[in-house]
């Protein structure tokens, strides 16, 4: 290499050192930094090493061509911008010696790897704090419908509210779905009494008599579900005796 192609070749790893160390800078900085698991800190570490060596052949070299470089130092210099001159530790064997353009592509894929590895580590957290931000929610939830169901259905014990987001959600749709049986029931009792009222049966003592024992039954608490679904059936079938009468 001349001085002309020596010159180009430093400006050219010089810029590549300065987006090198932006990059890692902005990777120590990610909010996702500290919460990477042990492999991926290793290749952390090996980045910010790979930097330092590259950046050793680069000022080896630019202390070289510092003045008016001769032809010793030209060849030199070749060696150290266009050779295998930066050296590595091997992860598990002897160092490895890589050209610096080697080591620039080396660094890319690495530093690929571990932005992956931190926007990972970010949705994971992100993940399992909206998880305990669900199970809060849920908790509070299932205790609220709890204490509800033990003042407005009938029931012998209920489960605890467990400390899992699936669980709190079955215990949840449960309560939630006895309330809702109490209020179907309710439902369908005053329908079939405006059925009747339709029909000209409102003033049926026997119609009266059963909609009177399901009604106290549906609005007494707390509510005999099983015996309420008796009671609305029996009402039920009573007005549709009625109809096909």
């Amino acid at each position: 290499m001349d001085r002309d192609e020596v010159d180009g070749a430093l400006a050219r790893l010089g810029a590549e050192a300065d987006r090198m160390a932006q990059s890692l800078l902005a990777m120590d900085d990610h909010p996702g930094h500290p919460l990477l698991d042990a492999a991926d800190r290793e290749a952390v570490a090996a980045l910010w090493a790979a930097f330092a060596a590259h950046r050793q052949v680069l000022d080896r070299a630019r202390g070289l061509r510092a003045g008016r470089p001769g032809a010793a130092d030209l060849t030199a210099l070749t060696g150290l911008l266009t050779g295998p001159s930066v050296e590595l530790d091997g992860e598990s064997g002897p160092a490895e010696r890589v050209t610096p353009d080697e080591l620039v592509e080396r660094m890319r894929a690495g530093y690929a790897r571990v932005v992956d590895a931190l926007a990972a580590a970010v949705a994971r957290h992100a993940a399992a704090e909206a998880l305990a931000r669900e199970l809060v929610g849920l908790r509070a939830e299932a205790h609220r419908l709890r204490d509800l169901v033990e003042a407005k259905i009938a029931v012998t014990a209920l489960p605890p509210v467990p400390d899992t987001v699936a669980g709190c959600r079955e215990l949840v749709a449960n309560l939630a779905g006895l309330l809702d049986r109490r209020t179907e029931l309710r439902g369908r009792l005053e329908a079939y009494r405006a059925k009747a009222t339709r029909l000209g049966h409102a003033e049926d003592p026997t119609l009266s008599a059963l909609h009177r024992d399901a009604h106290d039954v549906l609005f007494t608490a707390p509510c005999d579900l099983p015996e309420a679904t008796r009671a609305v059936g029996r009402y039920q079938r009573a007005v549709l005796d009625l109809v096909e009468a």
